[in-house]
């Protein structure tokens, strides 16, 4: 037995030491460049521009108490007391406007400047509505106010308020797409209809919440308390769940995609899924404010010792950099267009790559594949023939992945009411025809856009002849019936992306608005 002993317990001690390592847990996998992304950091001095792919300082300017900073028409504004256009390429200011001693706010527009302050809200300095203002919130077509006493509708067309009086509100949101009004009161969440102010449901709630947040696709709230965060649904206005929190919090914040989301303390950072509503981890920092990259791969943490870099795969602290201030800003619209890979780009006459295709038809007469590819053209497809011996083969665009080529293929099956098939084939380059029929963001590029399983709207860009991905809005209820289709449904001369969703009469209509892609829904009969 003691043989056995002496033979055994080194054999046990060696295994448990070479225990093969697991795999590190991914818990949001964005795909994102950071070469170009650029932050803007305040304090009671001015503001500082950082690079945040090096994290080095690339511009200052001074500015005594900035109060918020601003990105509208791919401009970059400051504000305090003064209305200030900061010009990056020669890092200096220019007065705009002199605003209100007290405003602590500002909504810009074509039109005009909104300022809100301690007495209420003007507009280039005339008075629309008189009240303290506790908080605001900025839509497309509204400007909504929250005061002690009311909820205000301000219409930015029109100049016009709308007033639903209540008692001692705490805190408000919006639905994304403007329908619905949640307030937070003392015991309890009233949501009210935009349209006609009413109340549609009261639901009590244990504690006095503090923070109220929506997700993207408007499907969930989050009702942030001193103990709990509750999470209301928006279909059935139950509580869904309750999750205890181990600290006392001061906000919360959604990634820009509304895939994930923080809670922020004295001490410690809460990460949560906002898919499956569960705390992922605790992080030991403080917050004085929290950002994310444009496309939620890094989370910005600002602390008094200076500014953690979270990463959102594997939630770890992927480096602390010597940045300090009270606000961290970061512009979707100042970040360098991530080009395709160089191999991807026709170089020669013979360059070629196997990539996917869709095949619409094949015929004998080359004059009907003629006119079948003029109709697809005609669309906004870029079709084009290859001949073969006795058939001529009528194919649309190229793809690097056969699920994007599906999608579109879907699309084009609904204009020639024929079944099309994807094929993976050696396609020449410089061969590929490229249409320029509509460019919403002004880059360059044709935009097309899908629907993907009624949750998804991907948006494409038809670069040297390949379908790229750029955007996918995505929403975690199914949402939209119906395809795509590009047309100018407000008439104000801009093309917009219109979907149909499940609800008669509202439609998804997604905008280029400040340098990124913005979905809003609207009611039209």
């Amino acid at each position: 037995m003691r043989r056995f002993l002496i033979y055994i317990v080194p054999f046990l001690f060696l295994t448990s030491c070479h225990k093969p390592s697991e795999e590190r847990k991914i818990y949001f996998d964005k795909k994102e460049k950071l070469d170009g992304v650029i932050g803007f950091v305040t304090d009671t001095h001015g503001v500082r521009r950082y690079d945040l792919f090096s994290y080095s300082l690339t511009g200052s300017i001074e500015v005594d108490n900035p109060k918020d900073i601003l990105f509208y028409n791919d401009s970059v504004f400051i504000h305090n007391s003064y209305l200030y256009r900061y010009d990056i390429a020669n890092n200096r200011k220019e007065i705009i406007k002199k605003l209100h001693p007290t405003t602590s706010g500002v909504i810009l527009t074509d039109a005009g400047i909104y300022s809100i302050n301690e007495g209420g809200i003007l507009y280039d300095d005339e008075w629309l509505f008189k009240d303290s203002i506790i908080e605001y919130r900025d839509g497309h077509k509204n400007i909504w106010l929250l005061t002690p006493h009311s909820v205000v509708i301000i219409d930015k067309k029109e100049k016009t308020k709308r007033i639903k009086e209540m008692d001692n509100p705490i805190t408000f949101c919006i639905s994304p797409y403007g329908l619905r009004i949640y307030v937070a009161f003392n015991n309890r969440i009233e949501v009210y209809s935009e349209k006609q102010l009413s109340i549609v449901k009261s639901i009590p709630i244990d504690d006095t919440p503090i923070n109220l947040v929506t997700t993207p696709a408007g499907n969930k709230i989050y009702i942030l308390s001193a103990s709990a965060l509750y999470v209301l649904n928006r279909s059935t206005y139950n509580i869904d769940k309750r999750i205890s929190l181990s600290v006392r919090p001061f906000f919360m914040k959604l990634s820009r995609d509304g895939s994930y989301g923080v809670i922020t303390s004295s001490d410690r950072l809460l990460i949560f899924d906002a898919g499956t509503d569960l705390l992922l981890k605790e992080i030991p920092l403080s917050c004085n404010m929290v950002e994310t990259s444009p496309l939620d791969s890094r989370i910005y943490v600002l602390t008094d010792k200076g500014m953690a870099v979270i990463r959102s795969d594997s939630l770890i602290v992927e480096r602390s950099v010597d940045i300090r201030g009270e606000g961290i800003f970061i512009p979707g619209f100042l970040v360098r267009r991530q080009e395709p890979e160089e191999e991807y780009i026709p170089t020669s006459v013979d360059t070629t790559a196997r990539l996917f295709a869709i095949q619409v038809s094949s015929t004998r007469g080359k004059k009907s594949a003629q006119q079948l590819v003029d109709r697809l053209v005609e669309a906004g497809y870029p079709a084009y023939i290859v001949n073969g011996e006795d058939w001529f083969r009528i194919r649309v665009g190229a793809f690097r992945e056969k699920a994007d080529a599906l999608l579109i293929g879907g699309k084009v099956d609904e204009l020639t009411k024929e079944k099309s098939w994807v094929l993976e084939t050696d396609i020449l380059l410089n061969e590929l025809p490229s249409l320029f029929i509509r460019d919403i963001d002004d880059n360059g590029y044709m935009e097309e856009a899908c629907v993907s399983d009624g949750r998804e709207i991907v948006i494409f860009e038809l670069r040297n002849g390949i379908y790229e991905r750029i955007y996918t809005i995505t929403g975690y209820l199914e949402k939209y019936t119906g395809n795509s289709a590009f047309f100018d449904i407000d008439g104000d001369d801009n093309i917009e992306i219109v979907t149909p969703t499940l609800e008669s009469g509202m439609y998804s209509v997604v905008r280029y608005r400040d340098g990124r892609w913005v979905e809003e829904m609207e009611r039209f009969e």
